[in-house]
């Protein structure tokens, strides 16, 4: 273990060397620049795609802590003091018209048992998170009016700021107290443009399952009796009076399982409009049961997205609506819908002498417009479907230019669970920020989430 922290130690300290001597010592590992008239005389000598690649690092080092008021239960990691680093570099380089892009991270914490001592670039099936990982590799190649895009990338979607059920395309990664990340997935992207529309085809040659909290977690609800976080999974209702074990399984990477999306974004009498349809597997899990296991499967299904953006003088409003269908109605098909605006309190800033409070506000709610009646599947995703019965509130006030402060609130009704959230943020300068905030849940007695009340 010592020799294990050691070497991630020594990547973090060389990557920092790395980035403090390039910044002085960039006249010697670059050619120094003259002056104006000197420059005319001498141009500079064309930088190696190399050279390009270091020069073109940005390091980004973020640093948590976090107290829990109480204890968590004997089963789980029990500190309640929590702390991790990590160390973030993305570069890119420019080949003519085209363009290369980077990014990883290295990362520790003291929950060291929530992580993979092993490396790995391809896809990750495992249920921890690794100390060092490639976030995003691709390649672009432009053309005139179109460009194809290949590699691992973060994949966006949607117009929705608090809640976004078009915006599923990232790998969402919560094993980690701590931090939590949205990793990139494996791609293939087309895009065309024409004028203010945009268009593109991806095809996705894998399913990248979503990484929930580990069985260390106090966030994970399972208390600890299975590697899943029961809350994320759709559970006959007496898989916990049987001795069934919990199984696993990702859909192989195959032709029958590549995974489709084609879109289009464009702008409308100053409308930001999109729309996207998608076949490939849903992101919600369901459970099939065999004699001794209950499998948990990612089934396939259809989803139609549509949404809008527009501003009309302080005010801001923005929609999303999903429709998903399955096949073989293995799952209940829905329609998600979510509806928010954004308003500015400019005259109220001014009186205050502050730069800018707005407040952002998002309803969202599910209608199913068909029953599941696969009988390889007891239970549908209803219990662990996100959107379903939910309010969302956040409030932000720009006091000075280095200077913030925030809150939030979130209801789900559907879960009958609440959140509370205030804090600060503080720029000293361009290169450090201290943000610091606190979390407050509750929850009914019946509530899933009740253990979180704890957190």
């Amino acid at each position: 273990m010592f020799f294990k922290k050691t070497i991630v130690i020594f990547i973090v300290l060389l990557n920092c060397w790395q980035f403090c001597y390039a910044e002085e010592n960039i006249d010697d590992l670059f050619g120094s620049m003259s002056s104006e008239s000197e420059s005319q005389e001498k141009p500079e000598a064309k930088k190696s795609y190399a050279e390009q690649f270091f020069h073109n690092i940005k390091p980004t080092i973020t640093v948590t802590a976090e107290r829990f008021r109480y204890k968590n239960r004997p089963e789980a990691q029990s500190n309640r003091h929590i702390w991790a680093g990590n160390l973030n570099l993305e570069s890119q380089v420019n080949i003519g018209k085209d363009l290369l892009f980077a990014e990883m991270w290295t990362e520790y914490s003291n929950l060291e048992a929530s992580y993979h001592h092993n490396f790995q670039l391809e896809r990750d099936q495992g249920k921890k998170r690794r100390y060092i990982q490639i976030n995003q590799l691709y390649y672009t190649k432009s053309f005139d009016s179109n460009d194809i895009t290949f590699g691992k990338m973060l994949i966006e979607n949607g117009t929705s700021e608090l809640y976004s059920p078009a915006d599923r395309f990232k790998r969402g990664d919560g094993i980690s107290d701590t931090f939590k990340h949205e990793e990139g997935i494996w791609a293939i992207r087309f895009f065309h443009y024409a004028g203010k529309h945009t268009f593109n085809f991806t095809v996705m040659p894998v399913f990248e399952q979503p990484r929930s909290f580990s069985k260390h977690s106090r966030w994970n609800t399972s208390n600890g009796t299975s590697g899943f976080d029961t809350n994320s999974l759709a559970l006959p209702d007496d898989a916990g009076l049987t001795n069934k074990e919990l199984t696993e399984r990702f859909p192989e990477a195959s032709i029958k399982n590549l995974q489709a999306m084609i879109g289009w974004n464009g702008k409308f009498q100053g409308i930001d409009l999109f729309a996207t349809a998608y076949h490939g597997f849903s992101p919600n899990a369901l459970t099939r049961t065999a004699e001794t296991s209950y499998y948990v499967e990612f089934v396939k299904a259809f989803d139609l997205m549509a949404g809008f953006s527009a501003t009309v003088k302080k005010w801001e409003f923005h929609g999303e609506v999903v429709s998903r269908t399955f096949y073989k109605n293995t799952d209940e098909d829905t329609i998600n819908t979510v509806l928010g605006t954004t308003y500015s309190f400019d005259s109220i800033a001014q009186k205050m002498k502050m730069k800018k409070i707005e407040m952002t506000a998002e309803y969202a709610w599910e209608h199913i417009t068909n029953d599941a009646s696969n009988h390889n599947y007891q239970t549908s995703s209803r219990k662990v479907r996100a959107g379903r019965d939910n309010m969302f509130l956040k409030l932000r006030a720009e006091c000075t230019d280095n200077f913030e402060i925030f809150g939030g609130y979130t209801m789900d009704w559907a879960k009958e669970f609440d959140t509370w959230t205030a804090g600060f943020k503080k720029s000293f300068n361009k290169n450090l920020t201290i943000s610091t905030w606190t979390e407050i849940y509750g929850s009914s007695v019946n509530s899933p989430l009740r253990s979180w009340a704890r957190n």
